[in-house]
């Protein structure tokens, strides 16, 4: 009677080293991608804080106070503050306040990713 030999042939282990070299492959591939949207958040979130401490920059609205503007802050990211007035209407002549639109556009450009950020509120200010 003849023995058979046990274990694995030389064809099924080159194949086994072949799938589990495909999926390191692609694992490799997610984690790499996984990162890279890490450091997207990241920046999206350090623009979100810059956008609102301009924001908080602004305060209590007033019209004398209230103004259009361009800076560059901290960190490299360009800010730019755009302010629009309220339409003349008659019906807002007798409010002591008026709702002033603010724009918070934030950007950015680092190691060759750029990104940008844009927040919009209104604002209650008092009428002068």
């Amino acid at each position: 009677m003849k023995r058979r030999a046990s274990g694995f042939s030389l064809l099924e282990v080159v194949v086994a080293l072949a799938v589990l070299a495909l999926s390191f492959g692609v694992l490799f591939r997610v984690f790499g991608q996984s990162l890279g949207n890490i450091g997207r958040g990241e920046q999206y979130s350090r623009a979100a804080a810059v956008a609102e401490a301009q924001l908080a920059a602004l305060g209590a609205v007033s019209s004398r106070r209230l103004r259009s503007y361009e800076a560059d802050v901290d960190d490299g990211f360009h800010v730019v503050v755009t302010v629009t007035p309220p339409k003349r209407d008659g019906r807002l002549a007798s409010l002591p306040v008026k709702p002033y639109r603010i724009s918070v556009r934030v950007a950015w450009d680092r190691a060759g990713r750029s990104g940008e950020l844009t927040v919009d509120t209104i604002r209650l200010g008092r009428a002068e």
